[in-house]
Parts: C-alpha cells; structure tokens; sequence
C-alpha cells in the first residue's frame, strides 16, 4: 500500500489533477488516498475517474487548503474527499458518488456531507455505467451533470482524457 497515487508535497501551489483514471487493483488500496495533498494550497482536482475495491479514500488533505473537487465520478471507494475534522480544505461540487459510504472525516452520510456546503450539484448512489474505457454511455448519469470549467482559461482540460473536445458552452460530462 502506497501513500497515494498522486501524492504532493512542499511548495507546490494552485496544483491542477485532471483528466485521471486512478483504479486500485483488488486488495490493494493507497493509505492515504488516491489523491493525496500534504500541503500545498489552491489545487484544483477536475474531471477524473476514481475505481475503487470497497476501502481507501479518494482524495485525501493532510494540511493546506483552498482546494477544488469538481466534476469527479467515484465508483467503490470507502470514502470520498476526507479532510481532517473541522477543517474546510475542499470546496466540492458536481461530483457523482456510487458505492461511497463516507465522505470528510466525520460524515458518515451524504445529507451530513451536504449540510456542510458540499457537493450541492452532486449525485450519490447514482450508477454512472462507465463502459470499458471508463466513459459514461449514453443515458449514464454522469453525461451533462457536469460543471463547464471552460473560464478556468486550462486549455488541456477543455479536452477529455480521449482527447475529445468539450463544450465551449453548457455543461460538461462528470468524470
């Protein structure tokens, strides 16, 4: 068990993970979490694919904040952002939840999750039928759920992880 995937550490700020596929193999999950943050600040977290095998987290902040959880879909993992007790490092939004049972440190639904200010444009316990290639189909939930993050001005993300042009306008697939 690595510490996650994606891990950051030191002076890294305004740090932009996009556009992932961060998949754990069966009994194997990362302790800290698929995406973890030590402590930079500011970064922006959009547009990927998190598979999990039941357990582990999916983005993790050991200390920092001001960090953007947009635009995600998370299928079988433990929790989904886990922030440390009473802390608001992460403004999460448009995320689509399905086989999560945790989210922050101390939520154990996802009303309490959302009382919190969270993922207010949000999904849980919709299944987004990714197919092969992780892709929502047609008819998935996850296909024009998203948040269109085109202003953000990051041309690589107005593109998916296909290469695939997103809308100038509307709203974005999750995922």
């Amino acid at each position: 068990h690595i510490t996650g995937w994606l891990f950051l550490e030191g002076n890294v700020p305004n740090a932009l993970l996009y556009n992932n596929i961060l998949e754990a193999d069966p009994g194997s999950n990362p302790a800290d979490g698929f995406i973890y943050i030590k402590e930079p600040t500011g970064a922006g977290i959009y547009n990927n694919t998190f598979i999990g095998n039941g357990s582990g987290s999916t983005f993790e902040s050991g200390s920092g904040g001001g960090h953007t959880f947009q635009n995600n879909v998370i299928v079988n993992v433990g929790y989904g952002p886990y922030t440390p007790i009473g802390d608001n490092t992460i403004a999460s939004d448009y995320d689509l939840y399905y086989g999560v049972n945790h989210w922050g440190a101390a939520f154990d639904s996802w009303a309490q999750w959302q009382s919190h200010g969270q993922d207010a444009h949000g999904q849980s316990g919709n299944n987004p039928t990714l197919d092969a290639g992780y892709k929502p189909p047609s008819g998935s939930p996850a296909v024009g759920a998203g948040l269109n993050l085109t202003s953000l001005g990051v041309p690589a993300l107005t593109a998916d992880k296909a290469g695939n042009a997103r809308p100038a306008t509307g709203a974005w697939d999750i995922g």
